[in-house]
């Protein structure tokens, strides 16, 4: 995304002012669950919480509020085991505005460049695919 200097201002700002504490959730989350939470950045602004980053870190668009409308007390921080300032600072940063959903989408990717998600081999394709992804050299059965 390119940022105008406005924008580029902004960017800055937000990332100074949320960035630590995104960074908590994120490694409390783990990569996995960070992976699922990216989806929702392929999806419009503004559909609602039930598909937000967060939700989808959870599960699939809408498990999060059905578990959710069950357990109305429960705040969504609880139900996700994550502090409350986190929370806050990445529902903000997606939500607010596209400069600060962009810093929210660099922090993830920036976090899981940092943290690999390691795969899990479990069939003989599982084994096929990995040995092309690290030669680059298509495997045979």
């Amino acid at each position: 995304m390119e940022l105008s200097k406005e924008d580029a201002g902004a960017y800055a700002v937000f990332k100074l002012r949320y960035g630590n504490e995104v960074k908590r959730v994120l490694a409390a989350l783990g990569p996995e669950r960070v992976s699922k939470g990216m989806r929702a950045f392929e999806r419009p602004r503004g559909q609602g919480w039930q598909d937000c980053f967060l939700a989808l870190t959870y599960g699939d668009v809408g498990e999060l509020a059905l578990i959710r409308n069950r357990q109305i007390k429960v705040a969504v921080h609880q139900l996700l085991e994550l502090e409350q300032e986190g929370v806050t600072a990445c529902m903000t940063l997606f939500d607010m505005n596209d400069v600060s959903r962009a810093v929210l989408l660099d922090l993830c990717e920036e976090y899981l460049e940092q943290n690999v998600v390691k795969p899990i081999i479990t069939t003989p394709e599982d084994i096929l695919s990995l040995i092309e992804e690290l030669t680059n050299v298509p495997a045979q059965a």
